[in-house]
């Protein structure tokens, strides 16, 4: 039930991927199911998903129904949903795209090496207060190669590029000083096994 196949996603200038945030896959997740399997009352017996655990395929975040510390993303919420007619006692937190200088991931953003950025999510939850975590990673690059992200394994995160706490819905940061493209990942956490994801690949240069 994966939301659409990586090479068919939007993409920047410098041909990267778009990813949706985990609000918007579980949409998908949702919309895909009640127009195909919702529909078939008369002959389908039941559904299920193939989940991939923590599962690196363009990032580590596309395909997963979890992230590496566990905690459940909104597709599960969704699955919950369609399955038992009842939303999770506890939901998973909602969250917009995320932007850099206030721009979006479809806006190519740009940034000179060792310059100053601010990043923002904007994230709801109306049970509970709100954590964050960010990541800066370098890109992937040559995954066209691989079938099913074979032999991908995650980046080593950038450290020493943040200005201010990361555990904020806005933080201050550091171009990487090398010229490039990389990926800004930031994770909600609700403090009750629930989480929600976003990145926006930038570029940059000397």
């Amino acid at each position: 039930m994966g939301t659409y196949r990586i090479l068919g996603s939007p993409r920047t200038a410098w041909d990267v991927s778009l990813e949706e945030t985990s609000t918007r896959k579980a949409q998908i997740y949702k919309e895909r199911y009640e127009a195909s399997i919702g529909k078939d009352t008369a002959f389908c017996l039941g559904s299920y998903v193939f989940m991939w655990d923590v599962k690196q395929e363009r990032t580590h975040t596309w395909f997963s129904m979890f992230i590496d510390t566990g905690e459940e993303l909104s597709m599960v919420d969704a699955l919950h949903y369609l399955w038992t007619g009842k939303p999770p006692v506890n939901s998973s937190p909602v969250v917009e795209p995320l932007q850099i200088n206030g721009k979006m991931p479809q806006d190519n953003v740009v940034l000179d090496a060792t310059s100053i950025h601010t990043a923002s999510i904007k994230a709801f939850d109306a049970e509970d207060s709100l954590q964050y975590r960010w990541e800066i990673l370098p890109e992937l690059t040559g995954y066209e190669l691989n079938e099913g992200g074979e032999g991908e394994t995650k980046p080593e995160i950038i450290k020493g590029l943040y200005m201010s706490s990361i555990n904020q819905a806005q933080i201050q940061f550091k171009a990487p000083p090398v010229e490039g493209p990389y990926r800004m990942f930031v994770y909600v956490l609700d403090g009750h096994h629930h989480v929600a994801t976003a990145n926006i690949p930038f570029y940059v240069i000397p």
